[in-house]
């Protein structure tokens, strides 16, 4: 019986959007710093890099990384800015987003795991107004998903067959928690083969 219902949060609470890059940019002229499209893609590989290479968002390691390996680096206080830019930049209420929240909270324990920092991410998810259906949002700050570790820790009380993990990337995700013996659901519109999907969350009131 699933008694706990974890979250991954970017393109699948949130989606997505480009303009969200924007984000970067606009931090960096916080710091007199204008880039280009081209540099800010750059910024983006280099982050994908940080991602692949290390256990945990740390804001020194990952200023010592960009440092090393982006034309700019990261000025003092740079990632605090980006963080503070993220946080508005979070969609138009979703209505039904809510609605389902809402009914799913009063019959499972609900939790968010995310690779990113806490306060970004828990600001973006008060904007949306969801914050509030959530027992706890478990950061990158300490691991970062694949790890094994993320997935136990947002785990929690639960058994693991107690638990049911909802997230876009098969590999980021749910393969893990799979192999813990976790459920497992895929929300995605692409033609993706996989054991349990859907195309977005509100489909959950009518399997849970």
């Amino acid at each position: 019986m699933i008694k706990r219902i974890i979250f991954d949060l970017d393109n699948t609470l949130i989606q997505w959007k480009n303009e969200y890059d924007q984000a970067i940019v606009l931090a960096y002229k916080d710091c007199n710093i204008d880039i280009t499209e081209e540099e800010l893609k750059e910024f983006v590989d280099v982050l994908h890099d940080y991602e692949n290479t290390h256990t945990n968002f740390n804001k020194e390691l990952m200023m010592n990384f960009f440092n090393k390996n982006y034309k700019y680096g990261m000025p003092v206080g740079y990632i605090d800015r980006w963080i503070q830019h993220l946080k508005s930049m979070t969609p138009d209420k979703d209505e039904k987003l809510v609605s389902t929240l809402e009914y799913l909270s009063k019959k499972y324990s609900l939790v968010v795991l995310t690779n990113w920092y806490r306060e970004a991410q828990e600001g973006r998810l008060k904007n949306l107004n969801v914050y509030k259906y959530f027992d706890y949002l478990y950061d990158g700050e300490e691991y970062m998903k694949p790890s094994k570790e993320a997935f136990i820790k947002a785990q929690g009380e639960y058994n693991a067959n107690e638990c049911l993990m909802i997230g876009d990337n098969i590999e980021i995700d749910l393969s893990v928690p799979k192999s813990m013996g976790m459920r497992t659901i895929l929300i995605t519109n692409k033609d993706i083969d996989y054991e349990e999907k859907i195309d977005n969350l509100n489909k959950l009131k009518e399997m849970l």
